[in-house]
């Protein structure tokens, strides 16, 4: 009779499965800002292709999502420049209208530049108030107080174009990505690290 305590395991034959059983993405264009016309159409069908077949909310946008992709096809192959490029990619992305969507791009941080507000600000009733002062000094400098209202910004980013903004802010259950964009607009392109 054979025990338990006497099992000894033969060397095994197999060959060993990888650490990571999923293959690496496909990135044949990463290794520029600026891919061939061919390769930035292809970008608008792996966006389409993955929130059209894996996102779980695509029916709660309130958009046609294969209207969407007709819609940045041209907008993809007919970018002038790296720049015209990664707006698109950034706005096509938009158009799921949910915070988990967003880009990094070393491109769209170069064009909005580094800068970040001293305050944080929260819509109330509409309009952007200032809820506390993240850097004391600089806002003291500036003359702003908790329960400022910012009506427009100077040199940058007008009240304007967060109310233009705010139009994409469509279904109730996305409230999240008004909050998350306003973050994003108040304090620049280092917000997505801010709590």
């Amino acid at each position: 009779m054979v025990l338990a305590g006497d099992f000894k395991c033969a060397p095994g034959t197999r060959t060993r499965l990888p650490a990571c059983a999923v293959p690496s993405p496909v990135n044949a264009f990463a290794k520029t800002n600026y891919p061939a016309a061919e390769y930035r159409v292809f970008a608008a069908f792996r966006i389409w292709t993955v929130i059209n077949y894996f996102f779980p909310y695509k029916d709660l946008q309130g958009e046609d999502w294969d209207a969407v992709l007709r819609q940045f096809i041209p907008r993809m192959e007919n970018a002038a420049n790296a720049l015209e490029y990664h707006q698109a990619v950034a706005e096509m992305v938009s158009h799921i209208h949910d915070s988990h969507g967003f880009v990094h791009s070393q491109v769209l941080r170069e064009d909005g530049g580094s800068w970040r507000a001293p305050v944080e600000v929260r819509i109330i009733e509409n309009v952007p108030v200032v809820t506390a002062l993240l850097d004391e000094k600089a806002a003291k400098d500036a003359g702003i107080e908790i329960g400022d209202v910012i009506y427009e910004l100077m040199e940058s980013r007008p009240w304007n174009v967060w109310l233009a903004f705010q139009n994409t802010c469509r279904p109730p259950h996305l409230n999240s990505n008004c909050s998350t964009g306003l973050r994003a607009f108040w304090l620049g392109p280092r917000a997505r690290w801010q709590t």
